[in-house]
């Protein structure tokens, strides 16, 4: 059967969280249509093939990658075969056994170049914290983007280029921002469970590389131009506001207690 969506795993470390990233792409019922593409470091690469033969899970080749982040996900989707991919990391999920089933459906007889729905942010122990809404309207102000809530066509990749390694957080919405007007398509419905605590979690001591790398984001796509002031001002806002003002304020208060 023909690949309908390849998976890149990216991972770093053998996390009790990994087993249920594969568990969950395995129990998928239209798995026949999903192609596994596991990119791992080489100092957990023995252990790696382990860990997937013992979940039985089916594989072609376990590729490595230590040159970071962006150059993993690179490796894995010139290496895939599926006419969409997606990008999960360890602990990230789909949330239902028929995720796949149901993103085909809205796939097969459109031309799409790619695919956006719900993602659902959970903690370790896979419980809720709250439904990350990625829909289209008019009262977003900024194009929403997360890489576990989206399936990107490989003509996006064969017309831009990969994801951009000089970015060390955000080069997932650097892609993003650059396939943004290409036609595509929501659903307004949960299918992947993203794991709170990634790259991009905010804490103190990323909080100015964050937002000072968001500008460049916005600065290299000419993000002003594509979307008009507010969306541009709201990026900025929300990076301040989001990452650096409540940590900062989190800093003051345990610096007052102490």
């Amino acid at each position: 059967m023909r690949k309908f969506l390849s998976v890149i795993v990216v991972f770093n470390s053998l996390s009790p969280q990994l087993s249920k990233t594969f568990e969950s792409i395995k129990n998928q019922t239209f798995k026949d249509a999903i192609e596994i593409v596991p990119v791992c470091t080489s100092n957990i690469y023995h252990g790696s093939n382990e860990l997937l033969k013992s979940l039985e899970i089916n594989f072609k080749r376990l590729y490595l990658d230590d040159n970071g982040i962006y150059s993993a996900i690179n490796l894995g989707i010139k290496n895939s075969a599926g006419d969409y991919s997606i990008i999960f990391g360890a602990g990230d999920a789909f949330s239902g056994t028929d995720s796949v089933e149901i993103l085909y459906s809205f796939a097969c007889h459109n031309n799409y170049y790619y695919l956006k729905f719900d993602v659902n942010v959970v903690n370790i122990e896979s419980e809720l914290i709250y439904c990350n809404k990625l829909l289209d309207n008019n009262s977003e102000l900024i194009p929403k983007f997360h890489h576990q809530g989206i399936i990107i066509h490989k003509n996006c990749y064969n017309k831009f280029g990969f994801y951009s390694d000089k970015y060390k957080i955000y080069g997932d919405f650097d892609l993003f921002l650059k396939i943004y007007l290409l036609p595509h398509f929501y659903i307004d419905r949960s299918l992947t469970n993203f794991i709170y605590g990634g790259i991009s979690t905010p804490n103190i001591r990323r909080s100015y590389r964050q937002v000072s790398e968001l500008f460049l984001v916005c600065k290299n796509n000419n993000a002003l131009k594509k979307f008009g002031f507010k969306p541009f001002l709201n990026i900025i806002l929300r990076g301040i506001l989001g990452v650096i003002f409540p940590r900062f304020t989190i800093f003051l208060l345990k610096k007052k207690n102490t």
